[in-house]
């Protein structure tokens, strides 16, 4: 007599068994995600590019800003002091001041600059202008530059109020104002470059739900069937999450590639300029390893988030009942 079949039967996996079978599906989805992707490329392509262009415009600004703030660092620190001293003060005296100075705590370094050395550099600032055939005798005093030790405007202030009690003094210039205006000013620039990145982002956001509600309208057939035979709405989700993040990460390789062109391109007249400002270095204009990083996490992030905006709206009108 045959044996009776006993059917289909259930059987409690195991917690090492669930965690293959989960692995198992992020791999599969991330394949196949990539290559339904692939399936199309002029339209992917165009994603990526739309999605890279929205993402170089802000990055280009940042590494601008970042090159900026870098190169000016040094210059913002402190400011300088200089003291224009009376004619009647000789070099000798003009020295035992600096050593006094020098000697203080909120004083990090004076030096002396005599009339003759004043004269000279500014001759030779513009020495195609030809000063010394304008001005007979040399109208320069002689000078001590002091660098504070504390960079802030109070202790500043209370350096002044010190300087100007020494009595030699005739003028005292605090070149302290113009930092003041170019911390402003880069304070503006970075709010103005912050708003237009989250802008953008939002741009990001839009393209890639777009793009994921047009594949979930392609496959609601096949996501009902799904539906029906028992999938959960995260197991229908973690396809298009992937599609997600790959249009945010091959976007912001698009977008590295678009700053690294427009670097090379900016490269020579940074250089000119860089020749006019000796103090300052204008040459070196790329990503670091930080922004690369800021730049792939904030547009994998744009790319699953928005995917995940797409599933959320969409599949809850996707009823197998």
């Amino acid at each position: 007599m045959p044996k009776k079949s006993s059917g289909a039967s259930r059987r409690k996996l195991s917690l090492k068994e669930k965690r293959s079978a989960w692995m198992f599906h992020h791999r599969q989805m991330a394949v196949s995600s990539i290559k339904q992707i692939m399936h199309k490329p002029l339209s992917s392509a165009l994603t990526w590019m739309v999605i890279a262009i929205s993402l170089s415009l802000p990055s280009l600004l940042f590494v601008a800003l970042d090159n900026i703030t870098e190169q000016t660092e040094n210059l913002q620190k402190g400011g300088r002091i200089t003291l224009f001293l009376q004619p009647y003060v000789s070099e000798a005296e003009a020295l035992d001041i600096v050593e006094s100075l020098q000697s203080r705590d909120e004083i990090k370094t004076a030096n002396f600059i005599s009339k003759d050395d004043a004269w000279q550099d500014m001759q030779q600032r513009f020495a195609g202008q030809q000063i010394s055939q304008l001005v007979n005798k040399n109208p320069l005093p002689s000078a001590i530059e002091v660098i504070p030790a504390h960079d802030d405007l109070e202790s500043i202030e209370r350096l002044q109020l010190v300087l100007e009690n020494l009595g030699v003094v005739s003028e005292i210039l605090v070149d302290m104002a113009w930092v003041e205006r170019l911390n402003a000013w880069l304070s503006v620039i970075k709010q103005t470059v912050w708003v237009i990145a989250i802008l953008l982002a939002f741009t990001v956001l839009l393209v890639v739900g777009n793009t994921i509600r047009l594949n979930i309208e392609a496959h609601r057939e096949e996501i009902t069937v799904s539906k029906l035979v028992g999938a959960t709405d995260s197991f229908v989700r973690r396809g298009f999450l992937y599609m997600g993040f790959w249009y945010g990460m091959l976007g912001a390789l698009g977008a590295w590639i678009v700053v690294f062109i427009c670097a090379l391109i900016l490269q020579q007249p940074l250089q000119a300029l860089e020749q006019n400002y000796g103090g300052m270095s204008f040459s070196v204009m790329q990503w670091d390893i930080r922004g690369t990083f800021y730049l792939l996490a904030g547009s994998i992030f744009c790319g699953m988030f928005g995917a995940w905006l797409a599933v959320w709206r969409h599949l809850r009108d996707i009823n197998p009942t």
